[in-house]
């Protein structure tokens, strides 16, 4: 099938993922749009039958990417792989301004981290490339694959703003909660401990949703490819976002609004949060009783697997990435 029929897109990123976390995902995005309302495009780096079948039932566009990332790769495979990527930046930015070179290091350092890479920096540079070719849409919802599902309509609940992050209801430098303790030593040790202290108690969002309209996204989209090129080692994804968001202005041409956890149209259901929620033969509801429109890390959550479960057919393994890929 072909792309840009709808107004909006839900962009996602499968590689090394079993098939059923994909449909699930597919499957509670079609009982809530329609393909004539929402494409749904995702990459991945596996191809087979079942991935046909699930495209033509879910009216999914799959693109291939040729990420080589392994759960399998050894120590020295990996060694390898970054210090190809390192050679790759060294040549990029050692040759700039040099005509004859320039265009061909520069063009193949983004390659080599699209092979090589974690798809968690890969993902973003190819939602560039998609972004620059696919300027129809309207809104752009870019999410994680593994662990969401949807329950009822999200993209009216951006408004008139340009681009929504959602926290997770833990603040940096919070000792309560695990989750909060880990996103705190992420930054720590990607920006140092005085940088750490210029964020210290703000809510800490989730890179792995995020919806606006094309503007916002595309904005969003190129700082954080801009920031993974820069220096493509030493940072978790997240905290780039969080440092961009809290210490620059680089979202200052746009309404950027971070969105609370449980009350916004996406959940992430980290430990603090579940005892918030209400889980019904219905779905997954907030405080209010209201269905929550996007369910994130459902697989955090016992109750919330066995709901997906039910809506999918049968049991979701516990363990959605493929290991011996």
């Amino acid at each position: 099938m072909s792309v840009c029929f709808a107004q909006n897109v839900v962009l996602g990123f499968a590689t090394n993922l079993v098939n059923e976390r994909v449909e699930i995902f597919a499957k509670t995005l079609r009982q809530v749009y329609s393909p004539a309302e929402c494409d749904l495009v995702i990459y991945t780096n596996q191809v087979d039958d079942q991935l046909g079948d699930l495209a033509e039932k879910y009216s999914i566009q799959f693109i291939y990417t040729p990420s080589q990332y392994s759960y399998r790769m050894g120590k020295v495979a990996k060694f390898f792989s970054r210090f190809l990527i390192q050679l790759g930046f060294v040549l990029a930015r050692s040759t700039r301004n040099i005509a004859l070179v320039e265009n061909l290091f520069s063009g193949v350092y983004p390659l080599l981290i699209e092979l090589w890479h974690h798809p968690h920096f890969v993902r973003w540079l190819c939602y560039q490339s998609f972004l620059k070719t696919h300027k129809s849409y309207q809104k752009v919802f870019l999410s994680d694959v593994k662990d969401v599902a949807f329950q009822s309509p999200f993209f009216e609940s951006l408004g008139s703003d340009n681009i929504h992050f959602y926290d997770m209801g833990i603040f940096y430098g919070d000792p309560t909660y695990k989750e909060a303790q880990v996103d705190t030593d992420w930054y720590r040790e990607a920006y140092g401990l005085k940088a750490l202290k210029k964020v210290q108690g703000q809510p800490i969002l989730n890179i792995g949703t995020v919806l606006g309209d094309f503007r916002g996204i595309e904005l969003f989209v190129d700082l954080i490819c801009e920031e993974i090129l820069k220096r493509p080692f030493g940072r978790i994804e997240q905290v780039i976002l969080n440092n961009l968001y809290y210490t620059s202005n680089a979202f200052s041409s746009v309404i950027a609004q971070a969105q609370q956890n449980v009350d916004s149209s996406v959940l992430t259901l980290i430990s603090p949060v579940q005892e918030q929620i209400t889980v019904t033969d219905k779905g997954i509801l907030n405080p209010n009783r209201q269905l929550i429109p996007v369910v994130h890390m459902y697989n955090r959550y016992g109750l919330t697997m066995d709901f997906f479960s039910q809506v999918l057919g049968h049991e979701i393994a516990r363990q959605g990435l493929v290991k011996n890929l």
